[in-house]
């Protein structure tokens, strides 16, 4: 949703950039500005799942470096004893 919003108001500087310049700018070059604007929303949207995907992957490595600094336990030795005669 944030990023819809983001790539909209990016869109909408460019066309009223381009629409404020009039005559200074060619058609074909507004055309390729606005193609590249609105392709912008796409960029945005993937560079959100690489980091969150980086993100998933460094909580990992988080995690094992905590596992790694654990204390271990005492190890639990069982010592038989004979077993008692109840007469």
């Amino acid at each position: 949703m944030r990023y819809s919003l983001l790539s909209a108001i990016v869109v909408a500087l460019t066309g009223y950039v381009l629409i404020a310049a009039g005559d200074k700018i060619d058609a074909p070059l507004a055309g390729f500005t606005l193609t590249f604007a609105l392709n912008i929303s796409n960029e945005i949207l993937f560079l959100v799942r690489r980091y969150t995907q980086l993100e998933l992957s460094l909580v990992g490595v988080e995690r094992l470096k905590a596992y790694s600094e654990i204390e271990q336990e005492v190890c639990f030795s069982r010592t038989t004893f004979p077993p008692i005669d109840s007469r």
